[in-house]
Formats: C-alpha cells, sequence, structure tokens
C-alpha cells in the first residue's frame, strides 16, 4: 500500500546524490588542474577524490535511508492503528485474489482467531462461495472478484459472507481497485460492515408493517385517510364494504365527490376547521354509495402533522348512521304513539273514576234508604242481604277514591324542588287519619335529609308508609314505628320500620300490584292501591322501593325507599 511513497522519496534523494556528485566532480576537476601541473600529483589527487566521492556518498545514503526509514515506519504505524480502531472488517487483494492483509475487526467478524489465517487466502472461496440460498457462487459471477479484474469500484448493501463455521452474515460491502505510482492495477480494498442488527431491525420494521397492515384491512371499522387537499390516500376493507366501491375507484379522488349535493356544498368549509381543529368527533355526512343509495354517516378522527406543523393527512374512523338513524326515528315514533296512548288512558281512567261515582253514591243511597225506611219489615236474611250489599258499595266508592287518586299523581305535572323529609313527616303525622291519630307518638323519625322531589307526591308515599305501619299492626300489641335514612352510593335510602304482623315473603312481589289486600280476618278493608301508588311515586323520582323483613328476625316489617340525591 506505501510502495509509491517510499518511491518517490527515493527518487529524491537519489537526484540530491547527483547532484553532490556532479558538484564534487566538477569541483575537483578544475582544482586539479590549477593545483597539481604534473601528473603524478594528479593521479594521486585522483585517488583522493575517489575515496572522497564514496565517503560522501556513503555518507549521503546513511542519512537519507536513515530518515525515509523513520517516516515510513510511522506512517505504517499510524495505518495499522487506523485499520485497528475501525469497526468494519477491511481487507487487501492481489491480482489473484488473495488477500494480503488484513485487520482484526475482519478476523473477529468470520470467526477466525487471527489474521494469519486469512493472509494468502483465496478470499472468494474463503468466504463468498454460495448465494444466500445457499446455491454456489462461482468467482466469475461475483461482482467483488469482477471488479477486482477490472479495476471497478462495487458497493452492495444487500451481500452475504459466510464465516469460518459456515454461518452467513449479512454484509455491507464497498470494493476500490488499488493501483501503483504508474496508474497500474495490483488489487483492491474491500470493506465489510456487519449489518444484521440493521437486518434485524428492518425485519422488525417490516413485521411490524405487515401486522399494521393485517389489522388495518380486517378491521370490521371503517377507516378512510384524505390528504391536505381533501383526496382520498387510504381506505381500508370495511370502508369499502359498507359504501359498494373498489379501491380503484376512490383512491386519489376528492371526497366531497362521494356526497349528496348540499353535503357537497359544505365540505371544503368543514374540511379547513377540521385541519384547524385537528380533530373531528361526530360530524356528519351524506354519502353516496357505489349502487346510488345514500348512507348517513359520522366520522371520528385526528390530523398527522410534518415537522413544520402542516397538516399531512387525517385519519378518521366511520360510522354508519342509517340504520341507527331509522331506529331512532321508529323509536320517537313508538314514544310518541306510547305517550299518545298514556294520555288517553290517563284521560279514560279520570272519567271512569270520576263519573262511576255518581251511579255508586246513588246506590249506596237507596240502600241506606231502603234500610231506614223498610229495615224492620225485611226478614233476617233480606237484612244481611241488604248488609252485605251496603259494604260492597262501599268497598266500590273506595276503589273508585284509589283509582281517582292514582290517576291524579300519574296525570299531574311533576315540580322537583328541594324537600324537608323532616318536614314532609310532620306534616303526614299532623293529618293522620283520625282511627290512627291516637298512635302518632309512636311514630320515631330520624334526622332525615333533603332530596329533590315533588313535595305533594311524597306526602302522600310518607302517608301510605306510615298509614300502613300503624294499621297493620299484631293484636294486643303496641305500634312501634321507626323513620331513620342512610347513604348509599349516590342516593338517600328511606326506611319504615314497624313492629306489626309483617308480610309473608311469598307475598311480597304482590303487595305492589293495584288492589291488592292481604289484611287478616278482623283488619279494616282498604282498597288495596296505597302501595301500587308509593311505588308509582317513587317511579317518578326515578327511585325504586322494596319490602324485607326486620333485620334482628323480630316480628314486622321494613320498607325501604331508594331516591336519588344528584337532583338537589
Amino acid at each position: 500500500m506505501f510502495s509509491s511513497i517510499t518511491t518517490r522519496r527515493a527518487l529524491k534523494l537519489a537526484a540530491t546524490y547527483g547532484a553532490i556528485a556532479a558538484v564534487w566532480i566538477l569541483f575537483s576537476d578544475a582544482a586539479l588542474h590549477l593545483v597539481v601541473p604534473n601528473s603524478d600529483g594528479y593521479v594521486a589527487w585522483s585517488t583522493v577524490k575517489g575515496w572522497g566521492f564514496v565517503a560522501v556518498t556513503a555518507t549521503v545514503l546513511f542519512f537519507g535511508a536513515r530518515a525515509m526509514l523513520r517516516r515510513g515506519w510511522s506512517e505504517g504505524n499510524q495505518a495499522r492503528r487506523l485499520l485497528a480502531c475501525t469497526g468494519d472488517g477491511i481487507y487487501g487483494l492481489n491480482l489473484a485474489g488473495a488477500c494480503t492483509f488484513a485487520n482484526d475487526a475482519l478476523a473477529e467478524m468470520l470467526g477466525y482467531d487471527s489474521v494469519d489465517a486469512l493472509i494468502g487466502q483465496t478470499m472468494h472461496d474463503r468466504i463468498h462461495h454460495h448465494h444466500p440460498d445457499g446455491a454456489p457462487y462461482p468467482a466469475e459471477e461475483c461482482p467483488i472478484h469482477g471488479g477486482l479484474m477490472k479495476g471497478r469500484s462495487f458497493h452492495s448493501s444487500r451481500e452475504v459472507v459466510f464465516r469460518r463455521d459456515g454461518t452467513p452474515v449479512p454484509v455491507a460491502v464497498s470494493s476500490q481497485p488499488l493501483t501503483d505510482d504508474r496508474g497500474a492495477l495490483v488489487g483492491a480494498v474491500i470493506a465489510l460492515r456487519d449489518v444484521t442488527p440493521l437486518e434485524r431491525a428492518r425485519a422488525a420494521v417490516e413485521e411490524s408493517e405487515q401486522r399494521f397492515r393485517r389489522l388495518f384491512e380486517n378491521t370490521p371499522v371503517p377507516y378512510q385517510s384524505l390528504d391536505a387537499d381533501g383526496r382520498i390516500v387510504a381506505v381500508n376493507k370495511a370502508w369499502l364494504d359498507a359504501l359498494g366501491y373498489r379501491r380503484s375507484d376512490v383512491i386519489g379522488q376528492w371526497f366531497g365527490d362521494f356526497l349528496v349535493e348540499a353535503d357537497r356544498r359544505l365540505f371544503p368549509e368543514r374540511f379547513e376547521a377540521f385541519k384547524a381543529q385537528r380533530v373531528a368527533a361526530g360530524a356528519e355526512y351524506d354519502v353516496l354509495t357505489a349502487g346510488g343509495h345514500v348512507r348517513r354517516v359520522s366520522f371520528e378522527g385526528r390530523v398527522s402533522l410534518d415537522l413544520a406543523g402542516a397538516v399531512v393527512q387525517t385519519h378518521c374512523v366511520m360510522t354508519d348512521l342509517t340504520e341507527r338513524r331509522a331506529f331512532l326515528n321508529a323509536l320517537e315514533s313508538s314514544v310518541t304513539g306510547m305517550a299518545k296512548s298514556d294520555a288517553e288512558l290517563v284521560r279514560f281512567s279520570q272519567v271512569v273514576a270520576h263519573d262511576l261515582q255518581e251511579p255508586v253514591r246513588e246506590v249506596v243511597s237507596f240502600l241506606d234508604l231502603v234500610q231506614r225506611r223498610l229495615g224492620g219489615s225485611l226478614s233476617a236474611d233480606a237484612q244481611e242481604y241488604m248488609h252485605f250489599a251496603q259494604l260492597a258499595g262501599e268497598r266500590m266508592k273506595q276503589h273508585l277514591l284509589a283509582l281517582q287518586s292514582f290517576v291524579a299523581v300519574v296525570a299531574q305535572r311533576h315540580a322537583f324542588v328541594p324537600v324537608s323529609l323532616n318536614g314532609v313527616c310532620r306534616d303526614v303525622l299532623a293529618f293522620l287519619d283520625p282511627a290512627l291519630a291516637d298512635d302518632k307518638d309512636r311514630v320515631t323519625v330520624a334526622d332525615l335529609p333533603t332530596v329533590a322531589g315533588d313535595p305533594g307526591l311524597l306526602r302522600i308515599l310518607f302517608r301510605v308508609l306510615v298509614d300502613n305501619a300503624l294499621r297493620y299492626r299484631r293484636p294486643a300489641v303496641a305500634p312501634e314505628i321507626r323513620i331513620d335514612a342512610r347513604r348509599d352510593d349516590g342516593a338517600i335510602v328511606i326506611q319504615v320500620i314497624d313492629n306489626g304482623r309483617g308480610i309473608d315473603a311469598s307475598q311480597r312481589s304482590r303487595v305492589f300490584e293495584a288492589f291488592t289486600r292481604l289484611a287478616a280476618p278482623g283488619e279494616p278493608v282498604t282498597a288495596g292501591m296505597g302501595l301500587t301508588v308509593a311505588r308509582k311515586i317513587c317511579d317518578i323520582h326515578k327511585g325504586s322501593i322494596w319490602v324485607e323483613d326486620r333485620p334482628d328476625r323480630t316480628p314486622g316489617t321494613v320498607v325501604s325507599v331508594r331516591l336519588p340525591l344528584d337532583r338537589i
């Protein structure tokens, strides 16, 4: 590698030597004729001149060779250090393809203990003898060997060489021809870089890209991407299936061309707003399918930006709202129809509850009149029949009044305001049924919270619960009623706890049904609508009501009402 430098310095040394010799000869001959006129002196002087020339030549050669060796040794060390510190494998070839030098990085890359195992070896046969697929690789087909023969450089990032144990090593190759001072080709210098980490990274990127592509194509959610001008750059299979297009029909097309006329005019402005806000949420359009039908869709997505912050493309998922819109329209129609039916039913119930009261009152009044005027002349059986008829008439009056109360609860407009439950309980106890008024001191009320509700309905609710607790008592046992409350996950649970005869577990689901009476013999007969009204009031307040045993398993019942607190 370094012969050209040495040759140039040798030529400089020879030129210097020739110049000194010429000066010496010219000077010595001229001096000889001036100083020594006879021949004997001339011969002696010539002898002196010859030995002097030899001495001068030896001195010049000695010092020149020493300087030249020092410089060559220094430059050789520098070259060796450069080869040693580089991470690439580097080696030289002569024209026969044999290795003339190599660095330690090459030996390590190829699995050799030292470079001595490579020097003099034909490198193609040693490390480049097969293709990556295992097929033989003749030297005449090898671009490195061919470049060596023709003096051409060669570069490749996807070559494979083989280690000493036969395992392949992916490498990047760079080969440069090597010439002497006259430009004659003497070999080549080859650098190999192990690209195994790069190949692994490339494989990982390719695998990730393939995985993303599979996910992109197979996801059931329609996806589309537009460039900054609103032209379609990517759609997935779900998008194509939803609208019936082929990929070649849409890629590169302006998205506005797939919209109905009204949305097509609005699209440029809305698209610019999307790019400015960099996010879209629920943007709805009427899109034309390949078959000419209209689908209502919405888009949600974001934009991607370049390094300068400019929009590159959008990324949106599409949701088909067509069936949902049809369902909502049908649901709205159903709700409207149900509301109309409910209103008609409430009106009918109001009419029934009101208009039937008059004939029932007349029946009961005439029965009373017959009892007063003819009671003494009637037989015992007739008087008993009259009594049953009067009781039936009274029950009918109670049913109609209860039905009227229930319809009133359903039909009235409800105004929700903060309501103190302590105040509600005071009002209920102050206006108890006269038959129960003497027992109001038996009712203990804890500190109750304020809830959002309709004050009138909440009074009806508590009146029903307190009235039932006092009415359905155990014989010869004084009633003890306790009303308390506790918070439970964003709601308030009010409990009315009594020590009455309780309700059998098999009957608890029936107590909230209309006109259900579970009165024991000797207990007053009611219409059986109290807890039905109570449940309706709870429904109106988005709450619930249920019945259970006392926690201590003693006789009695716990009626619990759950009301939400988020309305306050």
